[in-house]
């Protein structure tokens, strides 16, 4: 009765595990000032990104990275169908310490997202090359 027990425990145990590892990457980010005033809404299905001057409505987006880097979380999301007005088709969410606050940075092409660090990326006039970044907090509801 006790090995059974334990078998009953062990495998609920690794249920649990598995599932809370498989369960996507949700969250409700608010921005504040100039650029940044709106929200971040990532939901299982779609992503929607509302700035002062960029509007992504709900779109079907796929997970391109998603990983630890210096102790803070970091996703990165495209999105696959963007509205009219939505120039920032790559989206990268860093969880920064406190817990909480989260930098979101907008980028119009996968290559800018690999590029950016670069200094002929970084130092450009070329608009295609333009990224935007926000901190935000988690939405309090």
């Amino acid at each position: 009765m006790q090995v059974a027990r334990a078998a009953l425990l062990s495998l609920c145990l690794t249920v649990s595990t598995v599932s809370a590892a498989d369960r996507p990457f949700t969250v409700a980010l608010t921005g504040w000032g100039r650029a940044c005033a709106g929200g971040l809404f990532v939901r299982t299905k779609t992503i929607e990104w509302n700035t002062t001057f960029v509007t992504c409505k709900p779109s079907p987006y796929e997970l391109l990275e998603s990983s630890m880097q210096g102790g803070s979380k970091v996703v990165v999301l495209r999105i696959l169908k963007p509205s009219k007005g939505c120039i920032y088709n790559i989206i990268k969410v860093r969880q920064s310490p406190p817990e909480g606050t989260w930098d979101v940075t907008g980028f119009q092409s996968l290559d800018a997202y690999r590029n950016h660090d670069q200094p002929e990326w970084f130092y450009t006039t070329l608009p295609e090359r333009n990224w935007l970044s926000c901190p935000m907090e988690e939405s309090r509801n």
